[in-house]
């Protein structure tokens, strides 16, 4: 039950960085076109 509970974490947390990388990458892109 725990074990599962930690794996179950650990994918909401990547799939949280995933989503905070890519908004930065777009960011940084976005950032970088205008200048």
């Amino acid at each position: 039950m725990t074990l599962a509970n930690n794996i179950k974490d650990e994918q909401i947390d990547d799939n949280y960085n995933q989503l905070i990388n890519s908004i930065l990458l777009k960011f940084a892109l976005f950032r970088t076109k205008r200048l």
